[in-house]
Formats: C-alpha cells, structure tokens, sequence
C-alpha cells in the first residue's frame, strides 16, 4: 500500500513514472501551495474547490479532474487519448499533450476562489 506521492513514484516503472513524475514535480514547483496527497491510492492535488491527479496504466497516463469544460477541451485537442468519467488516458507517446496538460492543471488551479463568508450587517 502507498501512503505518500514518492512510494506511489516508487512503484512505477519506464515511461509511467517517467510521465507521473513529470507531473509531479511541476505540481511541486508551480503550486505547492496545494496539498499533496495519495486519495484512492493515486497521488492527488486538492484544493478548497478543485482536485487534480495523476496515475499510470500499462500504455497511458491518466489526468484525473473533476472540470468537465478542460477535459472537453483536452479531448478536443489530443485525439489519440481517450475520455473517462472525470479522466483522460493519454497514449505515453503522446508528447504533444505534455503542455496542454500543464496549461489544464494552471487553469484548473487558477480559477479556484478562496471562500469567503460575508457577515450581514
């Protein structure tokens, strides 16, 4: 069983931890302010109001997200991958979905709203 990112990473081998490593290391230099988790044994990035995470498969990576409109969006531009319920499995040859998702993961995360609760005067 993992418990941590780095024991998900450890389990990995060729281009699945290559690919899954990959995006981990950008979630840890460009959000670390987002918490970091392992959530149904897959490493996980969440926020108050969105979630992200990543997994490997034999022959694809998968990008987990919860936002119907980027996975569209995605799907759209990457015609070798393939839709599932809140996923999209990308071929690992696929080099040129490595910037789209980089761009999902900024938007997903840039239009998170903090929560703010206003007192009625």
């Amino acid at each position: 069983m993992v418990h941590t990112v780095d024991d998900y990473l450890h389990t990995l081998h060729g281009p699945a931890r290559e690919w899954v490593g990959e995006y981990v290391r950008f979630m840890r230099e460009n959000h670390p302010d987002v918490t970091e988790g392992i959530i149904y044994q897959i490493p996980t990035y969440k926020t108050r109001s969105s979630c992200l995470a990543f997994s490997a498969a034999r022959d694809h990576f998968i990008f987990h997200c919860v936002s119907g409109p980027w996975l569209h969006h995605l799907k759209n531009q990457l015609p070798s991958a393939r839709c599932g319920k809140d996923a999209l499995k990308i071929p690992y040859g696929c080099e040129e979905a490595k910037p789209l998702l980089y761009e999902a993961c900024n938007g997903i995360l840039a239009a998170r709203e903090p929560t703010r609760i206003r007192k009625a005067i």
